[in-house]
């Protein structure tokens, strides 16, 4: 009768269709050339993600790629640049040297695992007092990291940068309006950076700052059925008030 021999191997499956033996002499060599032609196929491995078929002789070899390419993302979180700092001076927030650190490791990952998009969640700037006395170096920081994501950072063309504010990132201190006539959101197509401004204008923004007097913080409207990402924002439509 015809027997079955299934071998898993290093992630591979290979199967032998049909077999005849009739002695313990003739199992052990099919074992043995099973093993060696597993360790063949494993020199055929490729990337990808789909199944190969091999025909030798009367020997039908299935094996499967286990390293299935997968969609990425990158998403880089409350960053709160104190650039007048140094790191030891910072207090909790990120001083120069790991600011620079922080960009390069970002070049890197980028280059090296090409993300479909980016996702920038607040905080950008550093943490402020209560007095908001500082106000200026605080929108100088919000300023740095926006400009540097926009202009010098290596991104690909065509990858979009979503930028997500927080609530240390309203222009005139926490949880205020954003969009303020001297604000630097009215400069850029925020909150997508890396898009062409006609593009931009299709997509989810910033909500004026018309809520904030009424609900005590600011909002930013999804565009048709896309979810708001929120980071310590809410989220404002016609069946929310």
């Amino acid at each position: 009768m015809p027997k079955l021999v299934t071998s898993n191997l290093l992630n591979y499956k290979i199967e032998l269709l049909p077999v005849y033996y009739a002695s313990k002499n003739s199992l052990q060599l099919l074992i043995l050339s099973t093993l060696l032609l597993t360790a063949f196929t494993t020199s055929k491995h490729t990337a990808n993600a789909y199944t190969k078929k091999i025909e030798n002789n009367n020997a039908s070899i299935l094996y499967y790629d286990t390293t299935h390419p997968l969609a990425s993302f990158l998403v880089i979180s409350d960053i709160h640049l104190n650039s007048s700092a140094s790191q030891n001076a910072a207090h909790g927030d990120t001083g120069d040297s790991l600011w620079m650190a922080a960009k390069k490791e970002i070049d890197t990952l980028i280059a090296d695992k090409k993300p479909g998009f980016i996702i920038v969640l607040g905080d950008l700037p550093k943490h402020d007092d209560s007095t908001k006395g500082d106000s200026n170096n605080v929108r100088k920081n919000i300023e740095q990291v926006l400009t540097w994501f926009k202009d010098s950072a290596n991104i690909p063309a065509g990858v979009p940068l979503i930028y997500v504010p927080g609530n240390n990132d309203s222009w005139n201190g926490d949880y205020s309006a954003l969009t303020l006539p001297d604000s630097v959101y009215n400069a850029y197509a925020y909150p997508f950076i890396h898009v062409d401004s006609a593009i931009a204008a299709d997509h989810a923004c910033i909500a004026n700052d018309s809520l904030q007097k009424s609900i005590g913080c600011f909002s930013m409207y999804p565009y048709f059925g896309i979810t708001n990402i929120p980071s310590s924002s809410s989220l404002f439509t016609s069946t929310l008030s």
